[in-house]
């Protein structure tokens, strides 16, 4: 006797997912998250309606002067869901990639030029630009920029600006 598909979504008999800890070496080989103890390459049950709360990042856009701002809130979100956007853990055996990590801050003027300029290439306001350039002060002054390092840039900054102006 056939099933008929009544257009209702089918209940999974699973109700737990296999969850596993794989620490790289440094790390410790115990963790407890949200409670629950993992054990190095062990996996956990973990029931799917395991939650904690944990930040959202919504972005918005401010009416006031138009920039793009962010703000987080937090949220119930599943443990099991967490986990697989983590490359720390496994579910069900399939684990997420490690992300290449974020671009660090220049430590010299060589560096800080090259850094510059791709921000500056990307910048889309006059407000981010300057208020970017007014910023980096500090950061300019630890990688031992220089006049001569400024003077290089500027050119580029205020050919960036005269775009972003004929833009708006």
């Amino acid at each position: 006797m056939a099933k008929e598909d009544t257009g209702k979504m089918a209940v999974t008999d699973k109700m737990t997912a296999e969850v596993t800890y794989h620490p790289d070496d440094g790390d410790p080989i115990k963790t407890e998250w949200a409670g629950i103890k993992f054990v190095g390459n062990i996996p956990v049950s973990v029931p799917l309606t395991k939650t904690i709360m944990a930040p959202i990042r919504k972005q918005f856009q401010n009416t006031a002067d138009g920039t793009l701002q962010s703000r987080s809130t937090e949220h119930p979100m599943s443990i099991v869901e967490l986990a697989r956007n983590n490359p720390k853990f496994s579910v069900n055996g399939e684990r997420a990639e490690r992300k290449e990590p974020l671009q660090r801050l220049p430590t010299d003027a060589d560096q800080y030029r090259g850094y510059a300029l791709r921000w500056i290439r990307e910048s889309t306001t006059l407000a981010q630009l300057n208020e970017r350039w007014r910023g980096e002060v500090e950061l300019r002054e630890r990688c031992g920029c220089e006049d001569k390092d400024e003077n290089y840039l500027m050119p580029f900054l205020n050919a960036r600006r005269d775009q972003v102006k004929e833009a708006a």
